[in-house]
């Protein structure tokens, strides 16, 4: 068995081909949910307010936090080939 580390950025920590990367990916994502046209910084705030995580290429990983009554509240799931693994 070998052990594999896989390492996700905040958008922050992303640089700038990679964040560019996020928010086109992210815009396209938001235009097919509500069909309306956001600006440049509607769609960063946006993806700093929830929290997102990406892979160094800023393509958007696929997390899940609970919140509210859920039973899982308050817990980060990091879902990858067909794994979840608790990041807190």
């Amino acid at each position: 068995m070998k052990t594999v580390t896989i390492n996700l950025f905040s958008f922050e920590e992303l640089d700038q081909e990679a964040q560019e990367k996020a928010i086109n990916d992210h815009a396209e994502f938001l235009l097919e949910v509500d069909e309306e046209e956001h600006t440049k910084e509607e769609v960063v705030e946006n993806i700093l307010l929830n929290e997102y995580l990406f892979f160094e290429d800023g393509e958007l990983a696929h997390t899940v936090q609970y919140t509210g009554r859920h039973p899982k509240a308050g817990k980060l799931e990091f879902h990858f080939h067909n794994k979840v693994i608790e990041l807190n």
